[in-house]
């Protein structure tokens, strides 16, 4: 318990970093006619806009995820200061890349773009490990076993790792990677 005359204040910060490999598939509403050697006409005064839909799956590699933790536990004899960075890696993130929008065409190759995007993402690393600890400022990596350190994450644990050279093991976790954003671009075909 903590008494009346104890302040603990946690402060934690993440940061991550993922390669993206998006397959889509384009739904598109083009209002026009292709004719043979891919000229495009409008049809009936039809206008150079194509309204479009992307659906496709987000795959995640080389994956990594770094948390900051700062503890401060603070009473009236004595102030403790406890740094903690954590590094996740390895596994595995997938995830559905959902993108609405429309493409203006300037002329037969160059066009300009809108598009709401929504990715629905998750991360499962497996494996983390402690890579700075201190109190008040002094280093105590060296302190903590291998055990203490490292952890395998697997998809059923007891929470428990064969001795202090080993890792601990524990069940697997998953951070959200989901976004939603608005992008705007320029699209150069150099076929057309």
């Amino acid at each position: 318990p903590i008494a009346n005359n104890q302040a603990i204040i946690l402060n934690e910060s993440s940061s991550g970093k993922m390669l993206s490999i998006c397959p889509m598939l384009k739904l598109s509403t083009f209002d026009g006619e292709i004719p043979p050697y891919n000229n495009n006409t409008p049809r009936n005064g039809g206008s150079w806009i194509d309204y479009y839909l992307k659906v496709g799956l987000v795959l995640g590699i080389n994956n990594t995820i770094t948390t900051n933790q700062n503890v401060s536990h603070n009473d009236s004899t004595s102030s403790l200061v406890y740094n903690t960075v954590t590094n996740y890696s390895g596994g595995t993130s997938t995830g559905f890349n959902f993108k609405l929008g429309a493409s203006f065409k300037q002329n037969n190759r160059l066009y300009i773009f809108a598009e709401f995007s929504f990715i629905s993402q998750f991360y499962s690393p497996s494996h983390s490990e402690i890579t700075n600890y201190s109190l008040n400022g002094t280093d105590m990596l060296s302190t903590l076993s291998i055990s203490e350190r490292q952890t395998n994450y697997v998809a059923k644990s007891s929470g428990s790792s064969g001795g202090a050279n080993d890792p601990m093991q524990s069940t697997a976790i998953s951070y959200p990677f989901s976004s939603i954003g608005i992008n705007f671009g320029i699209e150069y075909k150099f076929i057309h």
